[in-house]
């Protein structure tokens, strides 16, 4: 496969953090939450990814306390903040595949990114086990306040790494969100398991 598009050479890939690079541990460690005091997995789940946007959390308007406080007051669990935060941050789990994917591009002379909707537990996870340094580029929402359901993070990914869409490839594994980087012409693959996606773009970064 080609992957030229009209004059346009790959020059980067971006990758997402939760369920790319690493297990989704949002979605898992909610889930755990959900199990550990009684609510159910689906309650939990539910209530933690409306809050973290409603709360400004994962936009960096709002601090892990006031989200903790806000998922409290709905769910009804009494929790501290510290044991309801190491739920979390223990299901992002490293996939060394994925990170070392991201040296082998950056080898073959390719920017390597990271754009994800996350919050400063992005940083915590990299004080723990450094990662971020493999990056070229970290657009985390924390920090940029925008996040992937608005046209303002592709267009502002696109502008920090100085490239055209068609230079891009996005590697994610919501599908809604490739279906928003594609309209501004970055090429695109979901990742619904890690080896299918790494065979996925090392086949077209090799054809280059």
């Amino acid at each position: 496969m080609n992957e030229r598009t009209g004059t346009a050479a790959l020059r980067a890939v971006v990758f997402d953090f939760g369920g790319v690079l690493a297990e989704e541990g949002f979605v898992s460690g909610l889930k755990r939450i959900g199990r550990d005091f009684g609510i159910g997995e689906q309650k939990a789940l539910e209530a933690g990814e409306r809050l973290v946007k409603s709360s400004g959390y994962v936009r960096g308007q709002a601090c892990e306390a006031d989200f903790w406080d806000a998922f409290r007051a709905e769910t009804g669990i009494q929790a501290q903040d510290r044991a309801l935060r190491k739920a979390i941050l223990d299901g992002f789990t490293l996939r060394p595949r994925m990170l070392d994917l991201a040296e082998w591009l950056r080898k073959r002379g390719l920017k390597v990114a990271i754009l994800s909707d996350q919050t400063d537990w992005l940083e915590a996870l990299d004080r723990k086990t450094p990662f971020l340094w493999r990056f070229d580029l970290v657009h985390n929402s924390f920090r940029t306040g925008r996040t992937k359901a608005e046209a303002a993070a592709y267009l502002g990914l696109l502008q920090d790494l100085d490239l055209q869409g068609p230079e891009v490839l996005l590697v994610d594994d919501r599908a809604s969100n490739l279906t928003r980087a594609a309209q501004f012409g970055i090429r695109v693959v979901l990742c619904q398991d890690p080896e299918t996606a790494e065979a996925e773009i090392r086949s077209r970064v090799s054809n280059l």
